[in-house]
């Protein structure tokens, strides 16, 4: 096992700058993904890190040795890496043994060995018996997992995928997720995993750096990012948003929370949680997660305060299996709910309800123009959206502070 330290590398293609001053540390063992859009440079960091691209500015350095700096790079072939590529990358003509012994061959390993380190790398990836396979006879899953077990054969200080799972199929790729931390976990190899499915990221890692830009907007666990984005763009981008815009009202009053007012006709006072950096009259966007959201009719809605009620139309019903999307027009705005069939039984498009939720799943981020983007509210059918005109608040709602201890 290895330990990587990135520190200030700038990677600088002529005419655009991949990396602008990238610093991060994988401990020993840890299992890291790097994630975010196409051209946030998480690719450009991956093929630093492999040796596959030069850098101009900082340094990589690996366990106790510096691979990179500018102007010196340590060829890939010395770096004792092991790098899974989206493609399988088998030879077709060899069988499952000799497509993992062949690296070990280059090495001069002898054929005893080989054959002892080619058994004991099919066992931890699950491959045992099918040693004299070729690759055109294993499924998708079983090749990938061939090329798991090439790279894990000569004992790298370092495994990175560059997006391995993107040709499986939706239900393999899911499947994979777990085989891949399983080995992963059995071998205790350092792993850098890089991709945009934040989906795959949050199952397989141990800590998720979120990208964009060339730099590093955020990192921690699934669940940090998660619960707690740092900015509108990872809220947006880790998981779906329903993003209000507002105005911090009150920081940190009685009971642990805050008060925020929305940017709206209805200037309504939310209470959510407290952000230490928010000050008072600060143009933020509140998060409210769409799992979070309950569906009531307005006469359901009891006076429980911590709970924030929002008068809302519905637009749209989308039954998904396991759970119906349920997206509403509250006041201005669009939004997302996620509610269990069961729940929203009875309800149709255009009728007014109550958007329901927890202040302590409101959480505030600062407002991001550059996030405008990545806005994927799917939108109503145009009937639906035809049919529904903007709710406007129930009386004696208009100026209530909702969600307030």
């Amino acid at each position: 096992m290895s330990k990587i330290i990135i520190d200030d590398v700038v990677k600088d293609y002529g005419t655009f700058v991949a990396l602008r001053g990238i610093s991060l540390q994988v401990e020993e063992g840890e299992f890291v993904s790097l994630l975010g859009p196409s051209g946030c440079g998480k690719t450009s960091l991956l093929r630093s890190l492999a040796g596959l691209e030069d850098i101009q500015g900082g340094s990589i350095t690996v366990g106790e040795k510096v691979l990179s700096r500018e102007g010196y790079t340590v060829p890939p072939e010395r770096r004792n890496v092991g790098l899974i590529f989206q493609s399988y990358a088998l030879w077709p003509h060899m069988t499952v043994f000799k497509n993992i012994a062949y690296g070990l061959s280059l090495r001069k390993w002898d054929k005893k060995r080989i054959k002892a380190r080619v058994s004991e790398v099919l066992g931890v990836v699950g491959l045992e018996g099918l040693e004299d396979r070729l690759p055109a006879q294993l499924s998708g899953g079983q090749m990938q997992r061939v090329a798991v077990a090439r790279s894990l054969a000569a004992a790298p200080g370092v495994l990175l995928f560059d997006e391995p799972l993107s040709n499986l199929d939706a239900k393999l790729r899911e499947t994979m997720r777990f085989e891949l931390r399983r080995i992963q976990k059995s071998v205790g190899t350092t792993a850098v995993y890089v991709t945009h499915d934040q989906a795959e990221a949050m199952v397989i890692s141990d800590r998720i750096v979120l990208m964009n830009g060339g730099e590093i907007v955020q990192q921690g666990t699934a669940r940090e990012l998660y619960e707690t984005p740092a900015s509108e763009f990872a809220a947006k981008f880790v998981g779906f948003s329903n993003l209000l815009p507002a105005r911090a009202e009150t920081v940190g009053v009685s009971g642990g929370v805050s008060t925020y007012r929305l940017d709206s006709k209805s200037a309504q006072l939310v209470a959510g949680r407290v952000r230490p950096g928010i000050a008072t009259g600060e143009s933020v966007m509140l998060s409210v997660r769409p799992e979070c959201i309950r569906i009531k009719r307005l006469s359901e809605v009891d006076s429980n305060d911590s709970v924030v009620a929002l008068p809302s139309r519905i637009r749209d019903i989308v039954y998904a299996g396991n759970l119906c999307d349920v997206f509403l027009t509250v006041g201005e705005f669009k939004a997302r709910a996620q509610v269990l069939p069961t729940e929203i039984e009875g309800f149709s498009p255009g009728e007014e309800v109550c958007a329901v939720f927890d202040s302590r799943s409101v959480w505030p981020v600062p407002r991001d123009v550059s996030a405008g983007d990545l806005d994927d509210t799917p939108p109503a059918p145009a009937a639906a959206v035809a049919g529904a005109e903007a709710a406007s608040p129930a009386p004696g709602m208009e100026t209530t502070v909702l969600g307030q201890k």
